[in-house]
């Protein structure tokens, strides 16, 4: 049998109606969708496409087949910083006023009257040294604009030896810790007075700061403990002469959060 090709080459396939061979000029013919005299967007009346015209399908943001070109993200830092700094302005300035208002209700609020017998303790009024206690307390007082209040107990009223001395001043008061800072330095700035080991103490129910420490007198040849507290109507001490020598200033603490509860009054 015959293996050669018939004449002409190998058979051409036969193409469905309105198909072309590969490589030929392809018959035009128009859509049956296309109305007459109409031109498909990006295309002209023979079907090429227009030069510089995306074709219908494409717009002009590079999106394909009728989708919108998803836009960029956009960062919303900034607008997230800028509600952060609002909120903080808002609460702050809340903070501030409430802040300001609760101050504003305890400056000068109360006033010192030191009692007249406090625990074992009596008032001594006639004790000698009183005066130069009072002009020392009236400086410091009156250096910081306030009302000075002192007194001195012993024993017993008669006695002229101290067991502590209290003095104090109130009226208003630029904070706890500008009062008592004020105090640490107007002791050490006498002529044979040092201070040392101060700590923080808890100023207990009333509130504002309270600090003790050791207040060495070189006229005395010893430390004496001593403690101080301060809020916004003013300021207090302590100095313990019966804890003379002792290290351990718990016990004046104690006392001096005491002594304040019946001394520090509403005016």
């Amino acid at each position: 049998m015959s293996t050669n090709p018939p004449p002409g080459g190998y058979p051409q396939p036969e193409y469905p109606q309105g198909y072309s061979a590969p490589g030929s000029q392809p018959p035009y013919q128009q859509s049956p969708y296309q109305q007459p005299g109409y031109e498909q967007p990006g295309y002209d009346q023979n079907g090429y496409a227009q030069p510089g015209v995306p074709p219908q399908g494409f717009d002009q943001g590079g999106a394909a087949w009728g989708y919108a070109p998803v836009p960029p993200r956009k960062s919303h830092t900034l607008r997230n910083v800028l509600l952060i700094l609002t909120a903080l302005v808002l609460v702050g300035g809340g903070v501030i006023a409430y802040y300001a208002v609760n101050v504003a209700k305890t400056v000068g609020a109360n006033k010192l009257v030191p009692p007249a017998s406090f625990q074992s303790f009596a008032r001594q009024d006639a004790n000698p040294n009183l005066a130069s206690v009072q002009s020392s307390a009236q400086t410091l007082a009156t250096t910081a604009h306030l009302t000075p209040s002192v007194a001195i107990y012993g024993t017993s009223a008669t006695s002229t030896s101290p067991s502590f001395l209290f003095m104090g001043g109130y009226g208003s008061t630029l904070g706890a810790a500008f009062g008592i800072s004020d105090f640490w330095k107007g002791m050490s700035g006498d002529q044979g007075v040092s201070v040392s080991d101060q700590t923080d103490e808890s100023a207990g129910s009333l509130g504002g700061s309270m600090q003790c420490a050791q207040v060495h007198l070189a006229a005395l040849g010893k430390s004496l403990p001593v403690c101080v507290w301060a809020d916004n109507s003013g300021f207090g001490s302590i100095m313990d002469y019966s804890r003379a020598g002792s290290a351990d200033l718990s016990g004046t603490a104690a006392m001096t959060l005491a002594f304040r509860q019946v001394a520090e009054v509403k005016k």
